[in-house]
């Protein structure tokens, strides 16, 4: 046992070895590093103030895809960002999958991207690995004959980049953002407008150095191809034909642009394509018709692109179980129930995923593998909402994952 003066001693040196314990791990990099990574997104956006070492190191590309490694390492869709009619310019309605709530309203407020002029209106064209392209229209005094301008965002740091102007942006067919960060920590844009020869030309953006180039020759199209809903997956935008066998498909990194086969015509009749999405690295396109029985069939593009094959057909009848659920959840009558797919979420596990839904002014979450549904939040009845005929007016969402990538 100790006597009372080495116990003294012993205390008295514990301050200077705790002061060189914290003055090693403060001069390794490696350490700091090493702890920084357990740590949510909010805490290393408070703690870039800390010092320019640690801004330095929280912002730095290895450091943020450690962080979605550790964190998130299948990029996990946490939420969805929802663009309703009633809400002002700039915002949107944030839904957590969980639905609990947890993020304060000025996360769901997205940035007036530092224009100078009368701002009309912004809108997401779409997300990709938790980063956000946005579009604002406007009167801009900086490009008087530009109506529109182009941003990428990032929700979780709230950093965001405007994007050179390219030559007739207001003609644009179509734009989109392509992300991959297990490839590389830079993103691209793809463009795509018709000239006056009624020729196709993509114009590439590359984040790496800052600027627009033409990407290979001019082509012609199938008429019928939506440009206007790329989908970027597996290092591709998928662009679908309603009218033609093929749709066509631009691989990003070879700057290629090929065919691919359009979805299967089985019953044309009353037949609507409601999404078009990407999850999980997974292609799918939804469809359903119906309404007292609705018959909701999931389309799903082989690895290779030679194929769509139906991955699941989903049956809603009025007397099931789980449809008496969602009335219950969104305390309807069934004369009063309509909604609408808005997109499907793989999960880890392939018996967790959900089909996210529009039913009469609610979000659901439903499980159509062992028929649960969830309530996710309440966004109010939407302006042309007509459950007879199954239109729900303009309602978009935009899966959100956290990334520390910068813009």
């Amino acid at each position: 046992m100790a006597s009372d003066i080495e116990s003294r001693q012993i205390v008295q040196r514990l301050p200077d070895q705790f002061s060189v314990a914290a003055e090693s791990i403060a001069g390794s990099d490696d350490l700091i590093t090493e702890i920084l990574q357990l740590l949510p997104a909010k805490s290393l956006m408070r703690f870039k103030s800390v010092s320019k070492r640690w801004l330095s190191l929280i912002s730095d590309h290895h450091f943020s895809l450690l962080w979605q490694q550790h964190r998130n390492p299948n990029s996990q869709v946490s939420g969805l960002f929802s663009r309703m009619d009633c809400l002002p310019q700039s915002e949107f309605e944030f839904i957590p999958l969980d639905g609990a709530g947890g993020e304060d309203e000025s996360f769901s407020r997205f940035p007036d991207f530092g224009n100078c002029g009368d701002i009309i209106n912004t809108n997401i064209i779409g997300s990709c690995k938790g980063l956000f392209l946005c579009c604002s229209i406007g009167l801009y005094d900086d490009f008087p004959k530009c109506k529109s301008k182009y941003h990428v965002y990032n929700p979780t740091t709230k950093q965001f980049a405007t994007l050179p102007w390219l030559c007739d942006t207001d003609f644009i067919d179509g734009m989109n953002l392509a992300f991959d960060p297990s490839k590389s920590p830079y993103y691209k844009v793809v463009s795509l407008h018709r000239r006056r020869d009624q020729f196709y030309q993509i114009e590439l953006y590359s984040s790496e150095n800052g600027s627009w180039r033409p990407s290979g020759d001019p082509f012609e199209a199938p008429s019928g191809v939506n440009f206007s809903n790329g989908v970027f997956c597996n290092g591709a935008i998928n662009w679908l034909c309603s009218s033609s066998k093929t749709s066509l498909c631009f691989d990003v990194d070879q700057e290629q642009l090929r065919t691919i086969p359009s979805p299967p015509k089985q019953s044309p009749i009353n037949r609507v394509y409601r999404h078009f999405g990407e999850s999980q690295g997974h292609l799918h396109l939804i469809e359903y018709n119906g309404y007292f029985c609705v018959i909701i069939k999931v389309y799903e593009m082989e690895r290779d692109c030679s194929k769509w094959f139906l991955k699941d057909r989903i049956q809603l009848r009025t007397a099931d179980l789980a449809f008496q659920d969602m009335l219950v959840l969104t305390n309807l009558s069934i004369n009063k129930f309509g909604f609408s797919v808005l997109c499907l979420i793989r999960k880890e596990i392939e018996e967790d995923s959900v089909l996210v839904l529009y039913v009469s002014g609610n979000i659901i979450s439903y499980n159509f593998r062992d028929n649960t549904s969830k309530k996710l939040c309440d966004v109010g009845q939407q302006p042309g909402y007509l459950p007879s005929l199954q239109r729900f007016g303009h309602l978009y969402v935009h899966q959100y994952i956290e990334t520390l990538f910068h813009v």
